[in-house]
């Protein structure tokens, strides 16, 4: 019984073996390439469609300051 459990981990260790091991240079390459590819679709929308790309912090504050300027002027209106 013994014997026979170390026979299947003995197999077992062999199929392990068997198996093919990772590139890192292949999975580097890859990453890379993923990052490559997502910079100049950014920049494309940079470029064509600028209206696409998310709101950044300069943006929201751009809009704050529009949102005083017309709150002051409906409140300078309203009180003539």
């Amino acid at each position: 019984m013994v014997l026979d459990s170390i026979k299947a981990l003995e197999a077992k260790i062999e199929n392990i073996n068997k198996l093919p091991e990772l590139n890192k240079t292949s999975m580097s390459n890859a990453a890379i390439g993923t990052a490559t590819a997502d910079g100049a679709i950014y920049v494309a929308k940079a470029i064509f469609a600028p209206k696409t790309l998310p709101a950044t912090k300069g943006d929201v504050e751009a809009l704050k300051l529009e949102i005083q300027n017309l709150k002051f002027l409906l409140r300078a209106k309203s009180a003539n």
